[in-house]
Protein backbone atom coordinates (compact mmCIF):
# COMPACT_ATOMS: atom_id res chain seq x y z
CA UNK A 1 0.00 0.00 0.00
CA UNK A 2 0.89 3.66 -0.46
CA UNK A 3 2.86 5.02 2.94
CA UNK A 4 0.48 6.66 5.20
CA UNK A 5 2.65 9.09 7.21
CA UNK A 6 0.89 11.48 8.19
CA UNK A 7 1.41 11.97 12.08
CA UNK A 8 -1.79 14.04 12.85
CA UNK A 9 -3.81 11.18 11.74
CA UNK A 10 -5.32 9.15 14.99
CA UNK A 11 -8.05 6.55 12.73
CA UNK A 12 -7.61 5.17 9.52
CA UNK A 13 -10.35 2.37 8.41
CA UNK A 14 -9.38 -0.06 5.24
CA UNK A 15 -11.89 -2.36 3.91
CA UNK A 16 -12.46 -4.40 1.07
CA UNK A 17 -8.85 -4.14 0.20
CA UNK A 18 -6.78 -6.07 -2.01
CA UNK A 19 -4.07 -5.15 0.97
CA UNK A 20 -1.27 -7.90 1.85
CA UNK A 21 0.46 -6.01 4.72
CA UNK A 22 0.06 -3.07 6.56
CA UNK A 23 3.90 -2.15 6.11
CA UNK A 24 3.18 1.19 4.22
CA UNK A 25 1.60 2.72 8.02
CA UNK A 26 3.81 5.00 9.80
CA UNK A 27 1.43 6.76 12.06
CA UNK A 28 2.88 7.56 15.16
CA UNK A 29 -0.12 9.01 16.98
CA UNK A 30 -2.86 6.43 15.44
CA UNK A 31 -5.20 5.73 18.22
CA UNK A 32 -7.68 3.46 16.03
CA UNK A 33 -7.16 0.83 13.45
CA UNK A 34 -10.13 -1.09 11.58
CA UNK A 35 -8.83 -3.61 9.23
CA UNK A 36 -11.97 -5.15 7.43
CA UNK A 37 -12.62 -7.79 5.19
CA UNK A 38 -9.16 -7.42 3.46
CA UNK A 39 -9.36 -11.32 2.61
CA UNK A 40 -5.13 -11.06 1.27
CA UNK A 41 -3.56 -9.27 4.42
CA UNK A 42 -1.34 -11.27 6.64
CA UNK A 43 0.85 -8.98 7.94
CA UNK A 44 0.34 -6.10 10.42
CA UNK A 45 3.84 -6.45 11.64
CA UNK A 46 4.69 -2.91 11.19
CA UNK A 47 1.43 -2.02 13.39
CA UNK A 48 3.65 -2.61 16.79
CA UNK A 49 5.17 0.90 15.88
CA UNK A 50 1.79 2.93 16.44
CA UNK A 51 2.82 2.99 20.38
CA UNK A 52 -0.30 5.07 20.81
CA UNK A 53 -2.95 2.48 19.13
CA UNK A 54 -5.42 1.75 21.66
CA UNK A 55 -8.04 0.35 19.62
CA UNK A 56 -8.27 -2.42 16.97
CA UNK A 57 -10.76 -4.33 14.55
CA UNK A 58 -9.48 -6.79 12.47
CA UNK A 59 -12.69 -8.72 11.31
CA UNK A 60 -12.79 -11.36 8.39
CA UNK A 61 -9.07 -10.86 7.55
CA UNK A 62 -8.79 -15.08 7.47
CA UNK A 63 -5.09 -15.11 6.14
CA UNK A 64 -3.74 -12.56 8.90
CA UNK A 65 -1.13 -13.79 11.01
CA UNK A 66 -1.99 -12.01 14.13
CA UNK A 67 1.30 -12.92 16.59
CA UNK A 68 2.73 -9.23 16.35
CA UNK A 69 -0.21 -8.64 18.54
CA UNK A 70 1.58 -9.54 21.57
CA UNK A 71 3.69 -6.73 21.29
CA UNK A 72 0.95 -4.21 21.17
CA UNK A 73 0.46 -3.63 25.09
CA UNK A 74 -1.04 -0.18 24.37
CA UNK A 75 -4.66 -1.82 23.42
CA UNK A 76 -7.67 -1.08 25.72
CA UNK A 77 -9.92 -2.36 22.97
CA UNK A 78 -9.55 -5.48 20.57
CA UNK A 79 -11.99 -6.73 18.20
CA UNK A 80 -10.68 -10.44 16.42
CA UNK A 81 -12.13 -12.97 14.46
CA UNK A 82 -12.15 -16.52 12.54
CA UNK A 83 -9.26 -17.55 14.68
CA UNK A 84 -8.53 -21.07 16.43
CA UNK A 85 -5.54 -20.17 18.71
CA UNK A 86 -5.70 -16.39 20.64
CA UNK A 87 -2.33 -17.00 22.39
CA UNK A 88 -0.63 -13.87 20.85
CA UNK A 89 -3.34 -12.13 23.56
CA UNK A 90 -2.34 -13.45 26.70
CA UNK A 91 -0.09 -10.70 27.77
CA UNK A 92 -2.67 -7.38 26.56
CA UNK A 93 -3.10 -6.66 30.25
CA UNK A 94 -4.79 -3.55 29.52
CA UNK A 95 -7.31 -4.41 27.37
CA UNK A 96 -10.55 -3.75 28.74
CA UNK A 97 -12.91 -4.94 25.66
CA UNK A 98 -12.37 -7.86 24.05
CA UNK A 99 -14.57 -9.48 21.25
CA UNK A 100 -14.17 -12.89 19.85
CA UNK A 101 -16.95 -12.98 17.51
CA UNK A 102 -17.41 -15.76 14.90
CA UNK A 103 -14.12 -17.80 15.89
CA UNK A 104 -13.92 -21.81 16.53
CA UNK A 105 -11.67 -21.40 20.24
CA UNK A 106 -11.79 -24.42 22.62
CA UNK A 107 -9.47 -23.17 24.72
CA UNK A 108 -9.93 -19.80 26.65
CA UNK A 109 -7.28 -20.24 29.40
CA UNK A 110 -5.15 -17.58 27.03
CA UNK A 111 -6.97 -14.66 28.88
CA UNK A 112 -7.19 -15.38 32.86
CA UNK A 113 -4.12 -12.61 32.74
CA UNK A 114 -6.76 -10.06 31.15
CA UNK A 115 -8.19 -9.19 34.55
CA UNK A 116 -8.80 -5.29 33.21
CA UNK A 117 -11.48 -6.93 30.89
CA UNK A 118 -15.10 -5.27 31.28
CA UNK A 119 -16.85 -6.04 28.46
CA UNK A 120 -15.82 -9.86 26.69
CA UNK A 121 -17.60 -11.29 23.80
CA UNK A 122 -17.15 -15.10 22.63
CA UNK A 123 -18.86 -15.85 19.88
CA UNK A 124 -19.02 -19.61 17.50
CA UNK A 125 -18.39 -19.34 13.80
CA UNK A 126 -21.95 -18.98 12.48
CA UNK A 127 -20.41 -21.48 10.09
CA UNK A 128 -19.92 -23.89 13.04
CA UNK A 129 -23.59 -23.43 14.06
CA UNK A 130 -24.96 -24.07 10.64
CA UNK A 131 -23.04 -27.57 10.36
CA UNK A 132 -24.39 -28.58 13.72
CA UNK A 133 -20.49 -28.92 14.97
CA UNK A 134 -20.10 -28.97 18.58
CA UNK A 135 -17.21 -26.39 19.70
CA UNK A 136 -17.26 -28.03 23.12
CA UNK A 137 -15.41 -24.45 24.94
CA UNK A 138 -14.73 -24.62 28.26
CA UNK A 139 -15.57 -21.33 30.26
CA UNK A 140 -14.35 -21.96 33.54
CA UNK A 141 -11.40 -19.94 33.31
CA UNK A 142 -13.64 -17.43 33.17
CA UNK A 143 -14.22 -16.89 36.97
CA UNK A 144 -11.02 -15.43 37.43
CA UNK A 145 -11.72 -12.20 34.87
CA UNK A 146 -13.71 -10.29 38.13
CA UNK A 147 -14.20 -7.14 36.49
CA UNK A 148 -16.49 -8.03 34.18
CA UNK A 149 -19.43 -5.95 33.56
CA UNK A 150 -20.73 -7.36 30.18
CA UNK A 151 -20.38 -10.81 28.91
CA UNK A 152 -21.41 -12.23 25.60
CA UNK A 153 -21.43 -16.20 25.14
CA UNK A 154 -24.15 -16.90 22.56
CA UNK A 155 -24.15 -19.51 20.21
CA UNK A 156 -21.28 -21.84 22.35
CA UNK A 157 -23.50 -25.27 23.11
CA UNK A 158 -22.95 -24.39 26.54
CA UNK A 159 -24.61 -26.57 29.36
CA UNK A 160 -23.07 -25.82 32.42
CA UNK A 161 -22.35 -22.24 33.44
CA UNK A 162 -21.42 -22.89 37.01
CA UNK A 163 -18.16 -21.29 36.74
CA UNK A 164 -19.83 -17.82 35.99
CA UNK A 165 -21.00 -17.42 40.25
CA UNK A 166 -17.64 -15.89 40.80
CA UNK A 167 -18.75 -12.71 37.96
CA UNK A 168 -20.71 -10.94 40.54
CA UNK A 169 -20.46 -7.00 38.71
CA UNK A 170 -21.88 -8.47 35.70
CA UNK A 171 -24.79 -6.03 34.48
CA UNK A 172 -25.19 -7.22 31.20
CA UNK A 173 -24.89 -11.13 30.13
CA UNK A 174 -26.11 -12.78 27.04
CA UNK A 175 -26.69 -16.61 26.72
CA UNK A 176 -28.81 -17.35 23.52
CA UNK A 177 -28.36 -19.82 21.37
CA UNK A 178 -27.28 -22.25 24.00
CA UNK A 179 -28.06 -25.36 25.48
CA UNK A 180 -29.20 -24.76 28.60
CA UNK A 181 -31.09 -26.50 31.10
CA UNK A 182 -30.52 -25.60 34.44
CA UNK A 183 -29.41 -21.91 35.34
CA UNK A 184 -29.46 -21.83 38.58
CA UNK A 185 -26.19 -19.94 39.06
CA UNK A 186 -27.38 -16.99 37.67
CA UNK A 187 -29.29 -16.49 41.07
CA UNK A 188 -26.04 -15.06 42.25
CA UNK A 189 -25.58 -12.56 39.56
CA UNK A 190 -27.57 -9.95 41.14
CA UNK A 191 -26.32 -7.03 39.65
CA UNK A 192 -27.59 -7.72 35.94
CA UNK A 193 -30.05 -5.20 34.28
CA UNK A 194 -29.71 -7.04 30.98
CA UNK A 195 -29.93 -10.91 30.23
CA UNK A 196 -30.76 -13.15 27.22
CA UNK A 197 -31.56 -16.24 27.45
CA UNK A 198 -33.46 -17.09 24.49
CA UNK A 199 -33.15 -19.85 21.99
CA UNK A 200 -32.44 -22.47 25.03
CA UNK A 201 -34.87 -24.79 23.66
CA UNK A 202 -34.29 -27.34 26.63
CA UNK A 203 -34.60 -24.36 29.19
CA UNK A 204 -38.56 -25.43 31.15
CA UNK A 205 -37.32 -23.60 34.56
CA UNK A 206 -36.60 -20.08 35.22
CA UNK A 207 -37.34 -19.36 39.47
CA UNK A 208 -33.46 -19.07 39.91
CA UNK A 209 -34.27 -15.66 37.94
CA UNK A 210 -36.89 -14.34 41.07
CA UNK A 211 -34.14 -12.79 42.86
CA UNK A 212 -32.50 -10.50 39.93
CA UNK A 213 -34.49 -7.58 40.54
CA UNK A 214 -32.62 -5.09 39.27
CA UNK A 215 -33.02 -7.02 35.75
CA UNK A 216 -34.47 -4.24 33.27
CA UNK A 217 -35.00 -5.92 29.89
CA UNK A 218 -35.39 -9.79 29.79
CA UNK A 219 -35.13 -12.12 26.73
CA UNK A 220 -36.56 -15.75 27.08
CA UNK A 221 -38.01 -16.19 23.69
CA UNK A 222 -38.00 -19.31 22.09
CA UNK A 223 -37.42 -21.81 25.26
CA UNK A 224 -39.70 -24.57 26.63
CA UNK A 225 -40.86 -22.15 29.85
CA UNK A 226 -44.62 -23.29 31.02
CA UNK A 227 -44.73 -21.23 34.15
CA UNK A 228 -43.66 -17.24 34.78
CA UNK A 229 -44.52 -16.82 38.48
CA UNK A 230 -40.83 -16.24 39.24
CA UNK A 231 -40.78 -12.83 37.42
CA UNK A 232 -43.41 -11.62 39.41
CA UNK A 233 -40.41 -10.05 41.87
CA UNK A 234 -39.00 -8.35 39.37
CA UNK A 235 -40.76 -5.32 39.85
CA UNK A 236 -38.30 -2.85 37.29
CA UNK A 237 -38.54 -4.84 34.52
CA UNK A 238 -39.08 -2.70 30.98
CA UNK A 239 -38.89 -5.31 28.48
CA UNK A 240 -40.12 -8.70 28.15
CA UNK A 241 -39.71 -10.81 25.17
CA UNK A 242 -41.23 -14.36 26.69
CA UNK A 243 -42.33 -15.01 23.38
CA UNK A 244 -42.49 -19.04 21.47
CA UNK A 245 -42.65 -20.93 24.87
CA UNK A 246 -45.80 -23.08 26.30
CA UNK A 247 -47.42 -20.09 28.85
CA UNK A 248 -50.56 -20.60 29.74
CA UNK A 249 -51.22 -18.25 32.69
CA UNK A 250 -49.56 -14.56 32.33
CA UNK A 251 -51.35 -13.22 35.58
CA UNK A 252 -48.08 -12.31 37.04
CA UNK A 253 -47.58 -9.88 34.87
CA UNK A 254 -49.87 -7.48 36.75
CA UNK A 255 -46.94 -7.19 39.40
CA UNK A 256 -44.63 -6.09 36.47
CA UNK A 257 -45.59 -1.93 36.94
CA UNK A 258 -42.52 -0.80 34.40
CA UNK A 259 -43.46 -2.99 31.51
CA UNK A 260 -43.06 -0.71 28.74
CA UNK A 261 -42.64 -3.55 25.93
CA UNK A 262 -44.03 -6.90 25.94
CA UNK A 263 -43.86 -10.24 23.70
CA UNK A 264 -46.02 -12.90 24.50
CA UNK A 265 -46.59 -14.22 20.83
CA UNK A 266 -46.98 -17.91 20.35
CA UNK A 267 -47.60 -19.31 23.92
CA UNK A 268 -50.69 -21.33 24.79
CA UNK A 269 -52.09 -18.34 27.14
CA UNK A 270 -55.79 -19.77 28.04
CA UNK A 271 -57.29 -16.92 29.71
CA UNK A 272 -57.21 -13.92 27.54
CA UNK A 273 -59.85 -12.30 28.98
CA UNK A 274 -58.00 -11.76 32.58
CA UNK A 275 -55.06 -10.56 31.01
CA UNK A 276 -57.09 -7.72 28.59
CA UNK A 277 -58.44 -6.64 31.64
CA UNK A 278 -54.91 -6.15 33.30
CA UNK A 279 -53.72 -3.88 30.68
CA UNK A 280 -57.33 -1.79 29.83
CA UNK A 281 -59.26 -1.01 32.74
CA UNK A 282 -56.92 1.54 33.32
CA UNK A 283 -59.17 3.65 35.56
CA UNK A 284 -59.77 0.71 38.21
CA UNK A 285 -56.87 0.71 40.92
CA UNK A 286 -55.85 -3.25 40.59
CA UNK A 287 -54.82 -2.34 37.02
CA UNK A 288 -51.00 -2.33 36.97
CA UNK A 289 -49.29 -2.16 33.33
CA UNK A 290 -50.45 0.84 32.46
CA UNK A 291 -47.21 1.76 31.30
CA UNK A 292 -47.01 -0.29 28.77
CA UNK A 293 -46.36 1.56 25.13
CA UNK A 294 -45.90 -1.73 23.05
CA UNK A 295 -47.01 -5.19 23.34
CA UNK A 296 -47.60 -8.23 20.89
CA UNK A 297 -50.07 -11.29 21.65
CA UNK A 298 -51.46 -13.75 19.37
CA UNK A 299 -52.13 -17.44 18.60
CA UNK A 300 -54.87 -19.89 19.09
CA UNK A 301 -56.65 -17.69 16.81
CA UNK A 302 -56.69 -14.82 19.05
CA UNK A 303 -55.01 -11.60 18.12
CA UNK A 304 -54.64 -8.48 19.75
CA UNK A 305 -51.28 -5.68 19.67
CA UNK A 306 -51.03 -2.83 21.73
CA UNK A 307 -49.70 0.19 20.33
CA UNK A 308 -47.79 3.17 22.41
CA UNK A 309 -51.11 4.96 24.38
CA UNK A 310 -51.34 8.46 23.67
CA UNK A 311 -51.52 10.42 27.56
CA UNK A 312 -55.07 11.06 26.85
CA UNK A 313 -55.84 7.55 26.87
CA UNK A 314 -54.05 6.91 29.95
Amino acid sequence: MPEVNDDSIKALYIQNSELISTKGIQLKNLEVLKLYCNTHLRSIQNIVSCTHLKELYLDDNPKLDISPLEQMVSLTKLKLDTCQDIWPIQNLIGLQTLDLCCNTITDINTIIKLVNLSDLTITLSWQIKLLQQQNNINIDPLNKLLNLKSLSLKMNWLKNIQSLQQLINLTSLDLSSNQLQNIWTLRYLTNLKELDLSYNKDLCTITSLSELIKLITLDLHHCQIHSIYSLRTLKGLENLDISKNNIIDVFPLEHLIKLKKLNLCNNQIINYQSFQRIIWQQYEQKVRCCNIEYMQVWGDNRKFQLVKKSKSQR
